[in-house]
């Protein structure tokens, strides 16, 4: 994301493996003083890179999830022709950022119903408020859950058991993730078999790489 990774260095690295990787684009919202600048910024990147996918991370970029200027971002995107799909951090508190006056669930769901031609990815499933989450949500189409993160990090807490609840009976609302290089991808594909054990074949194609592409399909 903006900042730690640059658009320049994304456009790089798909450019020599087109086949195996999918670009993303960020923006760091706080870096902007008005709505207006915001707004403008993304449709200026949107134009040079036509990415399919733009993360915003509110606790590294240290403003909160209800920002006006995250939130005049997302109308402008959902106002283009094809709305880009957008992955937010779902470990929404941070010592750095303003507290969010509402929560997690209530505030993905708000997004979700207001800018209904968006697909949203929750990163790291909401964190401790997955199974809250997921439940409040899942009748929205347009909106999944990545599992990065909190399928190592939480591997022996009791999110692990609505973890498992999550993908045996919401797995076309699952998206697998790693969080690399926080966590190895092969330890986290290790989590994924171990939390998907009895579930099909069917399922588990779903979440491993089913529901991405099919959110992306509409940009190839």
């Amino acid at each position: 994301f903006e900042d730690f990774i640059t658009d320049e260095f994304v456009v790089e690295v798909y450019n020599r493996n087109k086949d195996r990787i999918i670009p993303a684009g960020s923006l760091d919202v706080s870096k902007y003083d008005t709505e207006t600048k915001a707004v403008n910024a993304f449709l200026s990147k949107v134009e040079k890179y036509n990415f399919p996918i733009y993360k915003f991370h509110n606790r590294f970029h240290c403003y909160s999830p209800d920002d006006s200027r995250f939130l005049a971002v997302l109308e402008a995107n959902n106002n283009l022709p094809s709305p880009k799909i957008i992955f937010i951090c779902g470990l929404l508190f941070s010592d750095k950022a303003p507290i969010m006056n509402i929560n997690p669930p209530m505030h993905f769901y708000s997004i979700a119903k207001r800018f209904s031609n968006t697909n949203f990815v929750i990163m790291h499933a909401g964190g401790s408020w997955a199974l809250s989450l997921v439940e409040s949500t899942a009748l929205l189409k347009n909106i999944y859950y990545d599992l990065s993160f909190v399928i190592t990090r939480h591997r022996l807490s009791s999110l692990w058991n609505d973890l498992q609840y999550m993908v045996n009976y919401y797995d076309q609302k699952v998206i697998f993730g790693s969080d690399f290089p926080e966590y190895f991808i092969k330890d986290a594909l290790n989590n994924f078999s171990i939390l998907s054990n009895g579930i099909s074949k069917e399922k588990k194609d779903n979440i491993l790489s089913g529901n991405i592409l099919k959110l992306i399909d509409k940009f190839q």
